[in-house]
């Protein structure tokens, strides 16, 4: 049962009333008849600066188990914000976690999923720095020389590419998550192609849990090659279709719960004690993104 909602809204861009979307949003929400909280801003930029664009400090003082994050571009482009600082868009998710590492060592509270959707586009030159990163693990570096191998990057600012946007999503989100001791289990990837200015867009879907800070590493029972076996669901206003991910992925839709029972043990256990899929030096060092050191439902 969701007990409190924490959400973000945007101006309009033009017309008379502005404000119109967070006024109709904070009625919406005020129907329900539950707490809440609507902050005016991209959530990106109000995480990062703790405050939107009216001041209005951030204020986040549950535990969350739903996060539905709406980020408004693409992941390798940076935020405008009010202070002039213009940090990495991922670099949001990050903050997310501090809080939410926070709120663990308060509450004690675990569980919690994260869906993401953002923007089905990348920065080139960013991508092109995270392919040629010596650390990544043997899994990923043939997932991308797969990928690469039959669309290589193109000589422009920006391009798409859902796989390869799919794999560079995974590394800098699961090393995200091993930084504050979060195992994680990611379904299969959607890629979505609508009628809308902001298509088309990936959608991941996360479940995560909070592990002790006693606990030394983090041992996910999902492996990266686990991840890239995965079909990818392509969708669009009239269709959807699954695309198999790897030579040895399924090209049958997956139930999520019992494909999540594969991997999920008792709170507290897990089945292995290395960190799987993962490098054994930060990724993101290279791209310019500080490494991370070792509510009920917030949406943007």
């Amino acid at each position: 049962m969701i007990r409190r909602v924490v959400a973000f809204e945007l101006e309009k861009e033009s017309g008379t009333d502005r404000r119109e979307n967070i006024a109709e949003l904070s009625r919406n929400l005020e129907m329900l008849g539950m707490p809440y909280s609507v902050y005016c801003g991209p959530i990106e930029q109000v995480v990062i600066e703790g405050e939107d664009n009216d001041g209005k400090q951030l204020d986040v003082s549950e535990f969350v188990t739903l996060f539905n994050l709406d980020f408004c571009g693409a992941i390798t482009g940076n935020i405008p914000t009010q202070s002039g600082d213009r940090p990495m868009r991922f670099e949001a998710l990050r903050q997310i976690l501090t809080i939410q590492r926070g709120l663990f060592r308060k509450t004690r509270n675990a569980r919690f999923v994260l869906l993401l959707t953002l923007r089905d586009e990348f920065s080139v030159s960013v991508m092109r720095k995270f392919t040629v990163n010596r650390d990544l693990p043997a899994e990923t570096k043939q997932r991308l020389e797969r990928i690469i191998g039959k669309h290589p990057l193109p000589n422009e600012s920006y391009a798409r590419n859902s796989e390869l946007l799919g794999a560079f999503v995974f590394s800098f989100l699961r090393e995200y998550l091993h930084g504050h001791r979060v195992r994680s289990i990611f379904l299969p990837v959607l890629a979505y192609v609508g009628k809308t200015a902001r298509s088309p867009m990936l959608h991941f879907v996360v479940v995560c849990e909070m592990q002790n800070e006693e606990e030394a590493m983090v041992a996910d029972n999902q492996t990266a090659k686990d991840f890239f076996a995965l079909p990818m669901i392509r969708a669009n206003d009239s269709s959807l279709s699954f695309e198999r991910g790897s030579p040895s992925a399924s090209q049958e839709p997956i139930d999520p719960v019992v494909y999540t029972k594969k991997f999920v043990c008792p709170a507290g256990h897990s089945k292995g004690s290395e960190r799987k899929g993962l490098p054994t030096k930060p990724l993101l060092g290279g791209l310019g993104v500080k490494p991370t050191p070792t509510s009920d439902r917030f949406k943007g």
